[in-house]
């Protein structure tokens, strides 16, 4: 509770004094914010909209670099080695799902999370020449014939669709992105039959244009809020594995407590500002701040999540 409290009184300062982080020297430079994933993304474009907001409540400039590779860990890793507060990683529960997944020598101690600022969906895409137009018609196909998927940059989430296959005892074969943009852009040229994206992505909105069929939800929620209440949700449908996808960002746990404190402050600020979720909404973004405690609780449970999902399809 106090440190709910104390974040909560360092929003309000930062809302009515847009300057007062700089005025004990920090920050002392720009800002970096790391995107471990291609450009075009929802990461991306998520943290363009935020940066520059950030800019406004912390008076200095804020940079976004993209660091892909490695299904987000490479760019993650690099960021985690800074510890003056300066370069912030914009993580997702992806991004910790991935280190299990990837065999990484890799424990929480190494980051300290500043909070999450949404969720998001992710959905299984058909191409319309396909021959099917709904999940129970891709499960039927696919037990006879090769099935193409493009992933789109979430390594949890190939996986997820992986695990499905196993368990149907089907032909998916899964090719690799890395971002949205580039798997989206697989899909809509038909080079594969069937992908994943997130809400937001091009896919996402060629599918509420008519240009995609959506098949299924593999996400832990629905897309009801979008009106699209008939999509099936895998874990509905009785699969046993689903992504739990949440965006966030995280610092070195070197950094001093009080800019880790002054940062997810910040983000908070930034996140439940009305022209910074009016410009996430027009997009189909859904903007939701969950401070650290919370996020690590999600990320906790990701992990073990992740772990069975990887003994599930190493058997």
């Amino acid at each position: 509770m106090l440190k709910r409290t104390s974040i909560a009184l360092l929003a309000l300062a930062t809302l009515l004094f847009p300057s007062a982080l700089a005025q004990d020297g920090f920050p002392s430079k720009p800002i970096t914010v790391v995107i471990p994933y291609g450009a075009g993304g929802m990461t991306d474009l998520s943290n363009r909209i935020l940066a520059t907001a950030l800019e406004q409540r912390l008076g200095g400039r804020v940079d976004v670099v993209n660091r892909p590779g490695a299904g987000g860990y490479l760019g993650f890793s690099e960021a985690m080695r800074e510890n003056d507060g300066h370069t912030i990683v914009a993580v997702t529960t992806d991004i910790f799902a991935n280190t299990v997944l990837l065999d990484r020598d890799f424990t929480m101690d190494g980051v300290a999370l500043l909070g999450s600022y949404m969720p998001q969906e992710r959905v299984l895409f058909g191409h319309p020449s396909a021959p099917f137009s709904d999940f129970e018609g891709l499960i039927e196909h696919a037990a006879e014939n090769r099935v193409r998927f493009a992933d789109g940059g979430a390594l949890w989430a190939g996986n997820v669709v992986k695990a499905m296959a196993k368990e149907d005892g089907v032909n998916i074969v899964h090719i690799p992105f890395e971002s949205g943009a580039e798997g989206s852009a697989a899909l809509l040229g038909g080079h594969v039959e069937i992908g994943e994206t997130g809400v937001g992505t091009p896919a996402w909105q060629a599918a509420k244009n008519g240009e995609l069929n959506m098949l299924a939800v593999i996400t832990d929620g629905d897309l009801s809020a979008f009106g699209f209440d008939d999509v099936p949700n895998l874990e509905d449908l009785g699969y046993d594995h689903v992504v739990r996808m949440y965006y966030g960002w995280a610092v070195s746990p070197d950094v001093p407590e009080e800019i880790r404190a002054r940062l997810e402050a910040a983000m908070e600020d930034v996140v439940t500002d009305p022209e910074v979720v009016a410009k996430l909404e027009a997009v189909d973004l859904t903007p939701r701040f969950m401070p650290s405690d919370e996020y690590a609780e999600i990320v906790d449970r990701v992990l073990g999540e992740a772990a069975d999902l990887q003994g599930f399809i190493q058997e």
